[in-house]
């Protein structure tokens, strides 16, 4: 959603991700969604076990990361599932 969000709208669209919650803004503000707004919790029990971080998207959709791919994992009573941010911005399981 950031990166087809800063695409579209021809702006730059950060995530934070840290223990159990995700951010998303837009030029420093908080982003809305259909939902609510961001900052928003993962469901009980749900945390961000590995990529902590801030990834900005910019109006060409990559994302800045250190690397070719940052390793996402979200883990909740003992399974994992594993997800990965390549620096086109694209993210995959």
């Amino acid at each position: 959603m950031a990166q087809q969000t800063a695409m579209v709208r021809d702006s730059t669209i950060a995530v934070t991700l840290s223990g159990n919650s995700v951010a998303v803004t837009e030029s420093g503000a908080p982003m809305a969604t259909a939902s609510g707004e961001f900052p928003f919790t993962l469901p009980s029990g749900v945390q961000i076990t590995q990529g902590q971080g801030t990834y900005v998207f910019n109006k060409r959709g990559d994302v800045a990361i250190t690397g070719n791919r940052v390793e996402l994992v979200l883990a909740r009573d003992g399974a994992q599932t594993r997800l990965t941010l390549e620096g086109s911005g694209y993210v995959h399981w």
